[in-house]
């Protein structure tokens, strides 16, 4: 880990940093685009929002039950 970390850039920095980010909290993505610079959060959310099958059909079931489908 330590030599990974030695080669680690700015910019990988930044990518682990924000993709991180926004697996602890999604709702973080205005923040973090205002972090990162970014002019539009669609470019933020493409870039570094991230979800698996499994997390968006947790998502999806608990949208589902709010809704009483």
């Amino acid at each position: 880990m330590e030599s990974r970390l030695r080669k680690a850039t700015c910019h990988s920095l930044r990518h682990t940093f924000a993709t991180h980010a926004l697996q602890l909290d999604p709702q973080a993505l205005p923040h973090i685009q205002k972090i990162l610079g970014h002019a539009s959060i669609v470019t933020t959310a493409n870039n570094y929002l991230t979800t698996d099958r499994n997390e968006r059909r947790k998502v999806a079931n608990r949208l589902a039950a709010r809704a009483e489908i």
